[in-house]
């Protein structure tokens, strides 16, 4: 905006024409939202004159209402500062529904290595076993080999001696 557009003053007219609304209908606005525009005589006589600032204003006004489907008092409330923000609320409930489907997924995946510390725990005790197991295979091997060999020394001499008489 030039310096020429920001002071430059606009008809009711020239309003109606820029927010696409009704002249009566900006006049209840500014009314209802206490909208403070100029006039062309003081004390708020003659005609309204509306600032680029006025026109914004009212703009946001018309999208509270027609866009996000506002009341006029909720418009007014939240135009000052006295209840949440429509958007506030619809992009907090978008962040909690991001929040819950993270708290989801996070429970999840909790859930799965919950599982697969359990997994891991059942797999260590069968290795375990297993390792107990291939001790006692190994001690009984050797046992056996042991035996083995005593019972072939003691064939061994049993031959000798039966074959020398001693």
């Amino acid at each position: 905006m030039n310096e020429k557009e920001k002071g430059r003053l606009y008809t009711p007219a020239e309003t109606s024409q820029i927010l696409d609304l009704d002249r009566d209908l900006i006049r209840k606005y500014c009314e209802f939202f206490n909208v403070q525009t100029n006039w062309t005589q003081p004390n708020q006589k003659g005609h309204r004159r509306f600032t680029k600032e006025n026109i914004e204003q009212l703009l946001e006004i018309k999208r509270l209402i027609q866009e996000e489907k506002l009341s006029w008092e909720q418009t007014r409330d939240f135009l000052n500062g006295e209840i949440e923000h429509f958007f506030e609320h619809k992009t907090r409930s978008e962040l909690e529904k991001k929040i819950d489907a993270l708290a989801k997924q996070q429970s999840e995946m909790f859930d799965e290595m919950n599982r697969r510390d359990e997994l891991f725990l059942e797999l260590l005790h069968r290795h375990e076993k297993i390792l107990e197991e291939n001790r006692m295979l190994a001690q009984r091997h050797d046992k056996l080999l042991t035996s083995t060999m005593n019972e072939k020394q003691e064939e061994k001499k049993s031959f000798f001696s039966r074959l020398f008489g001693s």
